[in-house]
């Protein structure tokens, strides 16, 4: 199981929770899609909690600066906002 930032200003940013196969060919499984509460400034993910049952996403402080990413301006942390 992992945890993927889809970064889709101006307001569709999610995160995705997905399966790898264990085989080749590798292929994903999305799981769910949870949006992520500012969808236009999706939060930095360190890591995540997995029990039996369920996945656990945790918003940081930090938003990605998405035009910072673009290059259009500066964020405080590189292409990061706390």
């Amino acid at each position: 199981i992992n945890v993927a930032t889809d970064i889709s200003p101006p307001f569709f940013s999610s995160y995705q929770v997905y399966t790898v196969s264990a085989q080749p060919p590798w292929h994903r499984q999305l799981l769910a899609s949870i949006p992520c509460d500012d969808r236009a400034a999706p939060r930095w993910l360190h890591s995540f909690g997995v029990t039996d049952r369920s996945v656990v996403v945790i918003e940081q402080p930090a938003a990605y600066d998405v035009p910072a990413m673009l290059g259009v301006r500066s964020a405080s942390h590189g292409t990061l906002d706390w």
